[in-house]
């Protein structure tokens, strides 16, 4: 599979039919990573996808890190502007790991944010 310059990605709940896709194209690389933005919103609200790799010199460990950035205007107050962050990192040892166990690992992630009410759980501090 090679690189791709435009992500197209869903924001609605996980079906198996991708709707209302929001394409992030590609704006910068550097070979160890990219970020990539949604064309067409104003300067100040930007949906940012970044995407870094990296491995540690001495343990040969990767790290994998898949960041969504939303900058939006207050509800009742659009001067005030604030930035939501949401990230994942993979992070991989070179002997045990393999893409069947990862990707297991990233289900049950995906799995426990889908699941009804753990998000409001999550931001409410009751897990």
């Amino acid at each position: 599979m090679g690189f791709a310059s435009q992500i197209a990605v869903s924001p609605d709940t996980p079906t198996v039919v991708t709707t209302n896709q929001v394409n992030y194209d590609l704006s910068t690389y550097n070979g160890s990573g990219s970020t990539r933005r949604v064309a067409g919103l104003d300067l100040d609200t930007p949906k940012v996808l970044s995407v870094s790799h990296e491995q540690v010199k001495s343990t040969k460990v990767r790290r994998h890190l898949v960041r969504f950035d939303s900058t939006v205007q207050d509800g009742t107050d659009p001067t005030i502007m604030g930035t939501i962050s949401v990230y994942a990192v993979l992070v991989v040892p070179p002997v045990v790991a393999s893409e069947a166990l990862v990707a297991a690992e990233v289900r049950k992630l995906s799995n426990f944010l889908c699941a009804s009410g753990n998000i409001t759980k999550l931001l409410n501090e009751e897990i």
